[in-house]
């Protein structure tokens, strides 16, 4: 085994494992899965400076986080959610974007597990909009601060987030994110 994964079989092995990990970690509760994409004119950062990933999940963390705890300040809701990176989209083409599989319930400080139905798209849109700017201000410098306004001004309902409800099992929305894991683009 050459355990690369550009080869076929290591590749779909990586995958399998990743997946089947991943697998695990989920709690046995209804999951929402949704997508955090940015905007186009922001792909080359990253592309340039791969350590900017990073503040994809870090933007994506603060929002679901924030979501939840804003149902109930005093007990600061907590969900299960894993995220994952595609660094592609369909087309082939390079397209960061954040899957997430997230619990559609979370735990406050009672430990009472508490059922949470309603996504609101508009704060999770304005939100990750503005954590993902914020965060690449920080890290690129002044420089950003046209390129923030201007994402700010085409983009007034913030970023596209898919996180419409779904009837499906965890387990297979994991084997569907799973799947780009040992896979990269050739």
């Amino acid at each position: 085994r050459c355990k690369s994964r550009f080869c076929p079989t290591c590749g779909n092995k990586y995958s399998i494992d990743r997946t089947t990990s991943m697998s695990f970690k989920i709690i046995d509760v209804q999951h929402r899965h949704c997508v955090f994409t940015i905007d186009s004119e922001l792909r080359h950062f990253f592309l340039e400076d791969r350590s900017l990933l990073n503040l994809l999940f870090s933007s994506v963390n603060s929002v679901i986080t924030r979501m939840f705890h804003k149902d109930n300040k005093s007990e600061l809701f907590t969900p299960g959610f894993i995220c994952v990176l595609h660094t592609f989209g369909r087309d082939l083409k390079w397209n960061p974007h954040i899957h997430c599989l997230v619990s559609e319930g979370g735990i406050g400080k009672s430990g009472i597990w508490r059922n949470v139905k309603h996504f609101n798209y508009t704060f999770l849109r304005n939100a990750f909009r503005t954590a993902l700017l914020n965060l690449l201000e920080n890290k690129i410098g002044p420089s950003f601060k046209p390129i923030k306004a201007k994402c700010y001004k085409e983009h007034k309902d913030g970023f596209y987030v898919h996180a419409k409800p779904n009837k499906c099992d965890p387990k297979i929305v994991t084997k569907y994110i799973g799947r780009y894991l040992g896979r990269p683009v050739i």
